[in-house]
């Protein structure tokens, strides 16, 4: 599982944009993110640099987080 951390995402806005952009970008990726922590995990087949890129693409920058 890939973690990531986007200091924009407060509100269940950013939220539901995020989760609808990852189910998009693919399609079967397990997904979970915790607002309060600003944390995205995403478990799929694609890069962690196109998952930051694609995130960025629609306004949220976000940083890999290696646990």
């Amino acid at each position: 599982m890939q973690k990531f951390k986007i200091e924009k995402m407060s509100c269940n806005h950013c939220v539901n944009t995020i989760t609808e952009a990852l189910t998009e970008f693919e399609k079967d990726a397990a997904i979970n993110i915790t607002k309060e922590n600003k944390t995205v995990e995403f478990s799929g087949s694609k890069s962690s640099a196109e998952i930051l890129s694609m995130l960025n693409a629609i306004g949220y920058t976000a940083i890999a987080i290696n646990d």
